[in-house]
């Protein structure tokens, strides 16, 4: 039998109660609702004087797996309200994750493609409690059709220039 950690605190007449996995979690509060009268008041929001909400560096990163499942514009949403953050650090990071997201817009760039299988879907499936967002096999993957004239169009005046200079260089 496999061990996997669960917490329980129990203060007074409250219990706040956390597992490894919402099975888990879902099977001991079935077993303590059997043999207590208990209420299941949801997300835990206050508790002893002391309030949690998803802030800073954590909800940078719920941030960035939200990007990575391709819930862009939850994404963008919180990006936008951490690029003022009192953390430097934090706000530099959203700040540049905004930008990027900017930088899509003004190239036009409506969706980029998501590999089929990267290994990490589970990992930001289960930290985000959701499942799908990703590309499907027979959909068409449309965003380096959409990015390549750009990038031709940033890189002609390089070639243009190396393409002169191997002329002038040759005709010596």
């Amino acid at each position: 039998m496999e061990m996997r950690p669960t917490y329980l605190l129990l203060y007074v007449d409250d219990i706040v109660l956390t597992a490894s996995g919402r099975h888990l979690l879902r099977r001991i509060i079935t077993s303590l609702q059997r043999e207590f009268a208990m209420k299941d008041l949801g997300v835990l929001h206050h508790f002893l004087g002391v309030t949690t909400e998803l802030h800073g560096m954590a909800a940078l990163q719920w941030a960035i797996c939200l990007d990575s499942l391709c819930r862009c514009k939850e994404a963008m949403s919180m990006y936008s309200k951490l690029k003022n953050h009192p953390n430097s650090e934090i706000s530099k990071k959203a700040n540049m994750f905004v930008f990027s997201f900017q930088a899509m817009d003004f190239m036009k760039v409506n969706s980029i493609p998501v590999p089929k299988n990267t290994g990490y879907e589970t990992y930001f499936t289960k930290f985000t409690g959701q499942k799908n967002y990703y590309a499907s096999l027979d959909e068409p993957e449309v965003g380096i059709d959409q990015i390549i004239p750009y990038m031709l169009f940033l890189v002609s005046p390089i070639f243009l220039v190396a393409f002169a200079a191997l002329r002038k260089s040759f005709q010596l």
